[in-house]
């Protein structure tokens, strides 16, 4: 319990409530747990990469695009938020750039 109390009210700990039990199909919930995570810690590159998912999953692909973008500003090494960024450009109509952003990753 004191591990617990240690990261209560931390950004760790409203990123993992945005994937607890209490969170789980309320994209309300989950967005709100993210949206503390962030205002705690705004350059953690996961925190940025799950809001977009988050957008994604509710067919908001304007905001995914920001939020992933913004997560690969953090830590442009990020596989999975370069993959949903390219998959959100797609969605977005940016097929091109899309492109640009996957052959980019192979550079680095």
């Amino acid at each position: 319990h004191q591990a617990e109390r240690l990261v209560q009210g931390t950004a760790f700990d409203s990123f993992v409530r945005s994937r607890g039990p209490d969170a789980a199909g309320n994209f309300t919930r989950v967005w709100q747990h993210l949206q503390q995570a962030i205002r705690l810690d705004g350059t953690n590159s996961d925190y940025w990469m799950e809001l977009g998912v988050v957008c994604a999953e509710i067919g908001r692909w304007a905001d995914a695009v920001e939020c992933l973008h913004r997560a690969l500003h953090f830590n442009p090494l990020n596989a999975d938020a370069r993959y949903n960024f390219a998959k959100a450009l797609v969605k977005t109509g940016k097929r091109l750039e899309a492109v640009q952003t996957l052959l980019a990753f192979l550079w680095l």
